[in-house]
C-alpha cells in the first residue's frame, strides 16, 4: 500500500479541509511560520515548492504576499481539483503556479527553490528517510526546508484513541455506523482543545480510520538530523533548542547541532507527552527519572502497535494494562492529570461493555502531536 495516497484516493475527497476564512486559521498560520523564522510577509517574490498540500488550504495563507513561483506536488486527484479551484478563484496567489500529479519519490525537476514545505507527510511514509532526502534535494543553497516530525511520546494519546476505535469496531454492522459513532464520541474530546478549524468527520478519517498509523507513524527531529547531511536547524516549534552559539565564531557542524539538541530532547520529551504540562517546576525533575519515563512510554507504545496489527479474536490486553499501570507509577507528580487520563483508559480496557464506556479524564489528554522544524541548507 502506498502511504497516504491509496487511502485518500479511496475516499475521493480531502480529509485536511480547513475554514480558510477563519481568523483563527489565518492567524495561527502566520504565528507558526513566524516561530519557524519564516514570517509569511518575507515570502513575497520567493520561489516555493510544497509537497502534499492536501488541496492547498495552507497555501491560501502562505501565498498571500505573492511569491514569484509556487509549485505543488500532490498525488490525490481530489487534492489537485481543490488546488485548481483555489488557483482559479485567486485564493492561491503567484505569477507562476504549477501543480504536479506525482508521488514524492517520483517527482523530478531541475529547478531549486528558496522554500520547500512538507507538512504532515514524512512520518507515515513507507520509507521516510528516502522521502525526506528526495524532498530536501530541491532546496537552494541557504534556502529553507520546513517539515514536521513525531515521537512516541507526542502521539501516545492519539495511538490510544486509535486502539479504542480498533477494539470497539466489531460491535458495528457497517462502516457508516462505525464512523458516525466515532465522530459522536470524539467530538467531546476535540472540544477540550478549544477552537478547531477542521471538521470532526475529517479528523476521524485522517487520524483514526487512516490505516497509515498501523504502519508506524514515528519520525523524530533526531531522525531528520541523522538523515540530512547538509542542513542545520533554524528553528523548531514548539521551541526545544537552547542555543548558546555565537555568530562570530560560527562553524557548520552537524554533530554539534545534533548532539546539543539530542541532550535537550531527553529532558523535553515528556513535555510532548501531554500538552497540559507547564514548564513550571519541570526542570527540577532529575534527568534519570525522565529517561525512565521515556523508556516506559516507548515500551507501552510498542505494545499498542503490536495489538493494532493483530486479529481482535486473539487479543490479550493483560500485558498492556500492566505496562500502563507501571507507567502511572513512573510518571512524576507534575503528570497528575496524565495519570488520571491513563487510569480512565485502563478502566475502558477492563470494561465488559467497551462500546458504551464513557471516558471522563481521558477526553482532555492530548500530546503535542506534530513538531515543526525549519532547516537551512548549508554548503
Amino acid at each position: 500500500m502506498k502511504a497516504f495516497i491509496d487511502f485518500y484516493s479511496s475516499l475521493n475527497f480531502i480529509t485536511v479541509r480547513q475554514n480558510i476564512d477563519s481568523h483563527n486559521f489565518i492567524s495561527s498560520r502566520h504565528f507558526l511560520y513566524s516561530k519557524l523564522g519564516v514570517p509569511i510577509i518575507f515570502l513575497k517574490d520567493l520561489e516555493i515548492l510544497e509537497f502534499g498540500p492536501g488541496g492547498g488550504f495552507n497555501a491560501t495563507v502562505t501565498s498571500s504576499y505573492k511569491p514569484s513561483g509556487y509549485y505543488f506536488v500532490e498525488g490525490n486527484i481530489a487534492g489537485i481539483q481543490q488546488l485548481n479551484y483555489f488557483v482559479k478563484t485567486r485564493r492561491v496567489l503567484s505569477e507562476d503556479i504549477k501543480i504536479f500529479k506525482s508521488e514524492f519519490l517520483e517527482f523530478t525537476t531541475d529547478k531549486l527553490f528558496d522554500l520547500v514545505i512538507a507538512e504532515g507527510c514524512i512520518p507515515g511514509q513507507n520509507d521516510p528517510k528516502s522521502t525526506l532526502l528526495k524532498i530536501s534535494s530541491f532546496v537552494k543553497n541557504n534556502g529553507i526546508l520546513i517539515t514536521t516530525t513525531t515521537t512516541k511520546s507526542s502521539t501516545f494519546s492519539e495511538i490510544l484513541r486509535v486502539l479504542y476505535a480498533y477494539l470497539i469496531k466489531p460491535n458495528f454492522e457497517s462502516e457508516d455506523l462505525y464512523r458516525n459513532f466515532l465522530e459522536s464520541e470524539f467530538s467531546s474530546h476535540l472540544a477540550t482543545l478549544g477552537t478547531n478549524t477542521r471538521s470532526i468527520e475529517d479528523w476521524v478519517l485522517d487520524n483514526i480510520i487512516n490505516p497509515t498509523h498501523k504502519n508506524g507513524y514515528i519520525f523524530s527531529i533526531s531522525d531528520v538530523l541523522n538523515t540530512l547531511e547538509n542542513f542545520e536547524i533554524q528553528s523548531t516549534f514548539p521551541s526545544f533548542e537552547i542555543d548558546l552559539s555565537w555568530y562570530k565564531n560560527y562553524t557548520t557542524s552537524k554533530d554539534l547541532n545534533s548532539n546539543a539538541l539530542d541532550l535537550q530532547l531527553i529532558r523535553l520529551e515528556s513535555l510532548l507527552f501531554d500538552y497540559r504540562i507547564s514548564y513550571k517546576d519541570y526542570f527540577d525533575i532529575p534527568l534519570k527519572t525522565l529517561e525512565r519515563q521515556s523508556e516506559v512510554i516507548n515500551r507501552v507504545y510498542d505494545e499498542v502497535f503490536k495489538i493494532l496489527n493483530r486479529d481482535t479474536d486473539t487479543l490479550n490486553l493483560s500485558k498492556l494494562i500492566f505496562e500502563l499501570k507501571n507507567l502511572c507509577i513512573e510518571l512524576s507528580s507534575i503528570h497528575r492529570l496524565t495519570i488520571g487520563s491513563i487510569s480512565d483508559f485502563i478502566e475502558f480496557l477492563n470494561s465488559t461493555d467497551r462500546k458504551n464506556y464513557k471516558f471522563t479524564s481521558f477526553k482532555s489528554w492530548w500530546g503535542r502531536g506534530q513538531q515543526y522544524l525549519s532547516l537551512r541548507k548549508v554548503t
